[in-house]
Parts: structure tokens; sequence; C-alpha cells
């Protein structure tokens, strides 16, 4: 990918994590752990393309976590795993008393609202690409 294409996709994405949200930083190495990398929304082992509307910019853990997975398994996958580490805090009494003030019920409310935070971020920015997606899927085909 030409230089110039991969700062078009950091300026369109605001330099977001496409995914998680999180900001990435402008002015670090390739290999610094907050650079941005690019992601294929659809991946290429799913019939997606080198084209400019599938290209997101993607923190280093979403790019590595989603790996082949489309935008909605990565979205399901992304809470299941979330939704298995609360219960499996919450079945461990020694972290559990550790952890005591984490599991509150404030903390609890917390941990669900970014599990949700999540979930409608990926399903907002689908929902916002999915048109473009569907034009030129149209158009390749």
């Amino acid at each position: 990918m030409c230089p110039k294409t991969r700062f078009a996709v950091y300026c369109r994405d605001n330099w977001r994590c496409f995914y998680c949200g999180v900001e990435t930083l402008k002015d670090v190495w390739h290999g610094h752990r907050k650079a941005p990398v690019i992601d294929h929304r659809i991946p290429i082992s799913k019939n997606g393309h080198d084209e400019f509307w599938n290209f997101v910019t993607s923190c280093k853990l979403c790019n590595m976590q989603k790996h082949d997975k489309t935008v909605e398994q990565f979205r399901d996958w992304r809470k299941q795993r979330l939704i298995e580490l609360i219960n499996r805090i919450k079945l461990d009494k020694k972290s559990y008393q550790v952890c005591d003030r984490i599991l509150s019920p404030i903390a609890e409310t917390l941990l669900q609202q970014r599990l949700e935070d999540c979930v409608s971020n990926v399903s907002f920015k689908f929902e916002f690409y999915g048109e473009e997606v569907r034009k030129q899927a149209l158009r390749s085909n």
C-alpha cells in the first residue's frame, strides 16, 4: 500500500481504531504499540479487496484479535470474551476477594457499559460504511 493511501485512511478515520475507538498516535515509529495499522474490514480470506473502501485504521490489539474475522464475527467474539472474563473473575473467589472494589456494582455497571460501547461503536461504524461497501461490492460483481 502506498504511503498516501495509508495516510488518507488514517485521516478519514481520524486516527482512531475502527473497532474500539482508541486514538492511535501519529508521530511514532511503526513498531510502537500505539502506532496505527491498516486492516481489511472484509478480510482477503473472505473475498475482501485491497481497495480504499475496505481499509480501516486499527490499533494493534484489535488487528491481532480480529485476525480473519468479519466485523460482525469480531464484534460477537469480543462481546463473548468480555462476558467470559467478567464471569471468570466472579467465580474465582481469591480474585473476587482481591478485586472486591473492581467487582462492586458500580464497577460492574461500568464494565457492562464499556462492553455496550464497544459493540455499539463497531455497529455504528459498520452501518456508516456499510452503504459504501455494498456499492463497491455491486461494482465489483
